[in-house]
């Protein structure tokens, strides 16, 4: 029986077009992996903003103001103002803004845009603030409205922090909705006059255009948001 045949050995010019397949594969290899990372980077823009973190901002609050016994402070969101219905369930936004009390008053920091980080905003000799500041439950928020302290409960209630000297809430808590109620009420009374102001000082003496309206309202803002 005849033994089997043994392949001949390559020839120079097969050995060539597999030296040249194998070399045209490493480059092929080489150039994937060289683009791969620009190529991801690029999926990404490299200009987002990096997202604010609240706990950090906290922490950080804490070391500018020296005390872990800070409050946030937060303002009304403007659908809340506005009196839409499903803004009760989220009625607040935080302020960027943290209060501590100290001996003889009060001390604030605030996230300073320029900056990007928590920054000493000031201090001030309001003992009646603080003291009160050491009256709230850890679920309560401080809320900032129109110069007067709120307290948002946990249980869907608005009070007055400082009673004697609120404008709006002497009284007892009120529910979450009546407060809106009035609240908006007035948010809107204060857009009104802001439009109608602008257009009584319009240049023609009617209606402002859209423009000027709208930065009517703008002016009328700064209140609202603290």
């Amino acid at each position: 029986m005849a033994a089997p045949s043994r392949p001949g050995r390559p020839s120079s010019a097969e050995r060539r077009r597999r030296r040249t397949r194998t070399l045209a594969l490493v480059v092929a290899i080489a150039l994937v992996a060289t683009l791969a990372v620009p190529l991801a980077a690029l999926a990404v823009p490299a200009a987002l903003p990096a997202a604010v973190d609240g706990a950090q901002d906290r922490r950080d609050a804490e070391e500018v103001l020296g005390t872990d016994a800070v409050h946030e402070v937060w303002l009304w969101t403007t659908a809340f103002l506005r009196g839409d219905g499903d803004a009760v369930a989220a009625p607040v936004e935080t302020a960027e803004q943290w209060v501590a009390a100290e001996d003889g008053g009060t001390r604030t920091a605030w996230r300073d845009p320029g900056l990007d980080r928590v920054v000493l905003a000031g201090s001030d000799d309001d003992v009646e603030l603080a003291r009160a500041l050491g009256d709230l439950a850890p679920g309560e928020r401080l809320v900032t409205d129109e110069g007067d302290w709120l307290v948002l409960g946990e249980d869907g209630t608005v009070r007055a922090l400082l009673p004697e000297r609120s404008g709006g809430l002497a009284g007892a808590p009120v529910t979450l909705a009546d407060f809106q109620t009035d609240r908006s009420a007035r948010w809107e009374a204060v857009l009104a006059d802001a439009q109608d102001g602008q257009a009584v000082g319009g240049g023609s003496g009617g209606p402002a255009a859209d423009g000027g309206a709208a930065d009517g309202v703008r002016a009328a803002v700064p209140w609202a948001v603290g």
